[in-house]
């Protein structure tokens, strides 16, 4: 009822609405300028503040309760739009034990929105919370994702053909539904520091080893088949804008002295390319060898601008593993390698180099059919 009660105190500090919103007509816009101010007043903000801090005691008190967790979560995140940046210091107190009560993956689901709501509305605000908490949230997820094969870098494109034809015939648990659920919000989670300027969370010179798991985690992440739904297709192109982010990030300094840059360069050449080519093989074998179903184009556009960034940033020597090394493990032919690695190093362009790429994934996909 509280949470319910708390809608109509929120203040507007922003107009985030979608451009068709009826929010953005000018009468509402000026209604609401007049009923609501910016900044709700102290005495308002400071009975809210007392009622979460009750809320949370209740929540301490009965947390063995699966039911008041889930009413307190719907709380926290009213509080969010209510108090403001005011519920930063509880984010940064209580989230850790939040992720530790949690019975389950859905419920740790439920709980990484919250995050992910805190994170978009606050941005860099939530940089001291997040550093506190990273942690925790990263150990408490680690046990709960969905497992990846420890080898799966070095999958064959047979292999990939198998995987698409279990993908599209595979029967998931409800449970694995879970923990694909909390993927694609672990991966938003990532996604949403690196955009949100928090990404010197992640690039801590503290967490280099943690830093590394994830990023192998990733790679595993978006060469795996998931499924053979539009929505577990997409789980590729998370992992590839989440990688060009890291990329861009980590090496943004050109140079190897800091922050273990000679190491991450060393490691996206080694592993980027290979995924690029083993997820677009999948992808496309799951789609039934069309660019034209489940936004293939888009998909395998994300992917291309992977590559593209690996090129900016790491040049020569993830060029010359791509192509003399990468492609040809995947039966492409030399003369198709070579030509997509010159239009990488061209410049043309996203448009070209999706072209070329293309052309060489079907022929991928063409031999290892006939393999097949």
């Amino acid at each position: 009822a509280a949470g319910a009660l708390s809608k109509g105190f929120t203040a507007f500090d922003s107009d985030q609405s979608p451009m068709g919103s009826p929010r953005k007509s000018k009468s509402i816009l000026a209604e609401v300028s007049t009923s609501r101010p910016r900044v709700l007043p102290q005495e308002v903000m400071s009975s809210w503040t007392v009622c979460l801090e009750a809320v949370l005691r209740l929540r301490d008190r009965h947390c063995a309760v699966e039911e008041v967790r889930r009413r307190v979560l719907f709380f926290f995140h009213r509080m969010v739009e209510t108090l403001g940046e005011a519920t930063i210091p509880y984010l940064a107190n209580h989230l850790p034990n939040m992720m530790r009560m949690a019975s389950g993956a859905a419920e740790v689901t439920a709980i990484m929105l919250l995050v992910n709501q805190a994170i978009c509305k606050f941005q860099a605000k939530m940089e001291h919370a997040m550093e506190s908490t990273f942690v925790p949230i990263v150990q408490r997820l680690s046990e709960l994702l969905p497992s990846v094969e420890s080898d799966a870098v070095s999958k064959t494109a047979l292999s990939t053909q198998q995987l698409a034809i279990k993908a599209e015939s595979a029967t998931q648990s409800e449970e694995l539904r879970e923990r694909i659920e909390l993927l694609k919000v672990y991966l938003t989670f990532l996604h949403n520091l690196l955009t949100n300027k928090l990404g010197a969370v992640l690039l801590d010179p503290a967490k280099a080893t943690l830093l590394e798991q994830i990023a192998l985690s990733i790679v595993r992440y978006g060469q795996e088949s998931w499924g053979s739904s539009s929505g577990a297709l997409m789980i590729s192109k998370q992992c590839y804008g989440i990688l060009s982010n890291l990329i861009s990030q980590v090496l943004a300094d050109d140079s190897d002295v800091s922050s273990g840059a000679a190491g991450f360069r060393a490691f996206v050449t080694r592993c980027v390319g290979s995924m690029c080519v083993r997820s677009a093989v999948l992808v496309y074998a799951i789609a039934g060898y069309s660019f034209m179903r489940y936004n293939i184009g888009s998909i395998l556009r994300e992917n291309v601008a992977l590559q593209l960034c690996a090129t900016r940033y790491c040049g020569a020597s993830f060029l010359s593993q791509l192509v003399s090394v990468d492609l040809p493990s995947w039966q492409c032919s030399a003369v198709s390698a070579e030509l997509y690695g010159k239009q990488l190093m061209s410049g043309a362009g996203l448009d070209s180099a999706c072209s070329v790429f293309c052309s060489v994934v079907e022929e991928i996909a063409a031999k290892a059919q006939r393999l097949a």
